[in-house]
């Protein structure tokens, strides 16, 4: 059972979903250790939002966050971390994970590039 103050959307037009993170505290991403990269687009949307980040800690998250200055990376499948995480960070956001200062550079080449998708070189 959730919280009251915990919300799981599905299915959001992209405008909705993009403001929603953007009424985010911070965001939480678990994310399953599996053989492909999953996340990216999410974690770097919510960087590029000014919002600190709580997810697993995976080959694919490394390259995004560097852990405890624009996110917090915890072990896969360590729910009791990630609650007392999600807690600590409730108590003083600013002191334990700095959100970026200026948008991430991946997110600025997403939101420019068609239909927020190319390569770097496309933007």
């Amino acid at each position: 059972t959730l919280p009251r103050n915990v919300s799981v959307l599905f299915g959001l037009p992209r405008e909705k979903y993009l403001e929603k993170i953007a009424e985010s505290v911070f965001v939480v991403l678990p994310l399953k250790d599996v053989p492909l990269s999953s996340g990216a687009t999410s974690i770097v949307e919510s960087m590029g939002l000014g919002k600190c980040v709580i997810t697993n800690d995976l080959p694919a998250t490394r390259d995004y966050i560097e852990n405890g200055v624009d996110g917090i990376m915890v072990t896969v499948g360590d729910e009791t971390k990630l609650r007392d995480t999600i807690v600590d960070l409730l108590q003083d956001v600013g002191k334990k994970c700095k959100a970026p200062q200026s948008p991430h550079p991946l997110s600025v080449w997403q939101r420019s590039s068609p239909r927020g998708r190319g390569s770097p070189s496309s933007a």
